[in-house]
């Protein structure tokens, strides 16, 4: 459905990234020191461009795993099985409780 232009995005991809991340392994032999993430930009920006920085590397590594969860929901949602598609419906994954016969022996009064 996406095509062959699927493998050059993810080659290009691939590319950015070591980019990235060869930058990152040069500034990582520069400065050898806990907390790589923050002492760049606090070296580069100073103390408030750091703590700012490090918050925001906190909150996006921490709201990464919600979102990977509601993603793989959504796709689950379009599964054959009913728990799947519940699981996205009601955001939650329950059993299934079948009603239970009515009891004769019971009175109502």
């Amino acid at each position: 459905m996406a095509g062959p232009a699927v493998i050059v995005a993810w080659i290009a991809g691939a590319v950015v990234i070591l980019l990235i991340a060869s930058s990152y392994m040069e500034l990582e032999a520069m400065f050898p020191q806990s907390g790589d993430m923050v002492r760049y930009a606090q070296y580069s920006h100073g103390s408030l461009a750091g703590f700012i920085d490090g918050w925001g590397n906190w909150i996006a590594v921490v709201s990464a795993i919600p979102v990977e969860a509601q993603a793989s929901a959504q796709y689950m949602a379009s599964w054959k099985w009913d728990w799947a598609q519940q699981m996205y419906d009601t955001h939650t994954l329950q059993p299934r409780v079948s009603p239970s016969p009515p009891c004769s022996s019971c009175s109502t009064s």
